[in-house]
């Protein structure tokens, strides 16, 4: 007897299976279009996601930074009082920010001269601005004794040509935003260097910005030069602080007092030390009491 054996699908036509593979290969087609699709989808989806994050942190990034402790603004007289006037600029901010919140709690239009090239001199700036007290540079120049008193980063020297001078300031301006004044920090050696001062106040001119000459050395030339080119300066009368005590800060206000009732305008300098601070924010609400009011920098300077 003779055994058949069938293969298995043996009966299935030609036309069938050809069918069958076509449908199977469209089905096949058809899911893998589906599938870019939805691949498509998720990817634009996620892609949309980043960009809306990214654009949220960079609203986020460009609005004003706030601290939480707010100084109290201060509003400058649109017109000068006819009471004497004084002057106080608080010089080398930029190391510490607490110190200057601090002083900017103090109700008094007092001025402050912000270092440059610190890691808190933006930010410094910043916060002043924003408390409508004005905002100077505080200019690092070569003192007598370098190698004993460091002026800081981006100070000038008597060792630079005038362009590498010119160079050097702009980057100080630049690195202080909206400073209207500049005043000298230490420069008992540069300040007496009339070429490179004139140098340096030509700059100034050129940019609208006042200058105080700090007087660190008494043969300082700022000043001189400063009226000759035309540009509103001051020179100032005293330093607040040079001894770091509360008494003799009180006793070197109420020098600077004497000079604005006699002379009617005075200009000192301070620093941000406890003493100073602790000064300034119980006698700065007594001044017009005692017939002199605290203006800002550009109030004193002609």
């Amino acid at each position: 007897m003779k055994v058949v054996i069938r293969k298995k699908g043996g009966n299935r036509s030609p036309d069938k299976s050809g069918r069958r593979r076509r449908t199977s290969s469209y089905r096949r087609r058809l899911f893998l279009v589906f599938l870019g699709i939805c691949i498509t989808a998720a990817f634009l989806g996620i892609a949309g996601n980043i960009f809306q994050r990214r654009n949220s942190i960079h609203q986020i990034s460009t609005k004003p930074q706030t601290h939480p402790r707010k100084p109290n603004p201060v509003t400058i007289p649109e017109t000068p009082s006819n009471l004497p006037r004084i002057a106080i600029i608080i010089d080398d901010i930029g190391y510490d920010l607490k110190m200057l919140d601090d002083l900017l709690a103090i109700d008094g239009a007092l001025t402050f001269s912000v270092l440059p090239g610190l890691p808190h001199t933006a930010e410094a700036a910043r916060r002043i601005r924003e408390s409508q007290r004005e905002v100077m540079l505080h200019l690092p120049m070569e003192p007598l004794d370098a190698q004993r008193w460091n002026p800081g980063p981006d100070a000038l020297l008597e060792t630079m040509n005038d362009d590498l001078i010119r160079e050097t300031l702009v980057r100080d301006i630049n690195s202080v935003p909206g400073a209207i004044g500049v005043n000298n920090h230490m420069g008992s050696r540069f300040t007496a260097d009339e070429r490179r001062m004139t140098t340096v106040l030509d700059v100034l001119r050129e940019r609208g910005l006042f200058f105080v000459d700090s007087r660190t050395a008494p043969d300082s030339l700022g000043y001189t030069i400063a009226r000759r080119l035309g540009i509103k300066s001051y020179s100032s009368d005293l330093f607040l602080d040079h001894v770091d005590s509360e008494e003799y800060v009180g006793r070197q206000l109420e020098s600077l007092l004497h000079i604005a009732r006699s002379r009617g305008r005075a200009l000192g300098i301070g620093h941000p030390h406890e003493a100073t601070c602790r000064v300034l924010r119980a006698q700065i609400p007594r001044l017009k009491g005692q017939g002199v009011i605290l203006a800002p920098a550009s109030m004193i300077v002609e």
